[in-house]
């Protein structure tokens, strides 16, 4: 269950960051009509948001590949746990954490790949070292140097509390 919540804490605020430094930041939105709303399900906000707005490969398909692995390893492991009363065993826990992993790292990864067209959200998430370490800190740096990430935090959180659903962040 905890992996499950830090998985959908990763891809709710990657998928909410883009859209307000999309809608409120950029001079142009690059995709100006998001596919979900907001509070839509952790599916719908990979599929409508993450994938749309940072491209890349997004597909459930497969458990090989990073979404897939989440879908298989994480996501429906939990849907038993709370639905039909699964009890976890020690020897999930490898490949529960590796897809946790798996999907964490190509969330990152694609944000450093698009820190140019959205460089406050792969600041915010991902840091100087995050940045530095995907050799995509020189394309964000000046910006990184001139801005106020304790501002641009305090925006966001301020416009999170008026876009997205209040019961979802409660």
């Amino acid at each position: 269950l905890k992996a499950a919540v830090a998985a959908e804490i990763l891809i709710k605020h990657a998928a909410w960051l883009l859209t307000w430094e999309a809608t409120s930041k950029l001079e142009a939105d690059p995709e100006p009509t998001p596919l979900v709303p907001l509070g839509g399900r952790t599916v719908e906000l990979i599929g409508g948001i993450l994938a749309k707005r940072i491209k890349g490969n997004w597909s459930s398909q497969s458990s090989e590949q990073p979404v897939g692995a989440w879908r298989h390893h994480v996501a429906r492991r939990r849907n038993a746990v709370i639905h039909r009363g699964h009890r976890p065993r020690e020897r999930d826990m490898p490949s529960l954490i590796g897809a946790l992993d798996l999907l964490e790292k190509h969330v990152l990864d694609r944000l450093a790949v698009n820190a140019v067209q959205y460089p406050r959200t792969a600041i915010l998430m991902l840091g100087q070292a995050g940045l530095k370490s995907r050799s995509a800190w020189s394309a964000v740096e000046a910006i990184a140097l001139d801005g106020d990430r304790a501002g641009w935090m305090a925006e966001y959180l301020t416009w999170l509390a008026i876009a997205v659903p209040e019961d979802l962040l409660d």
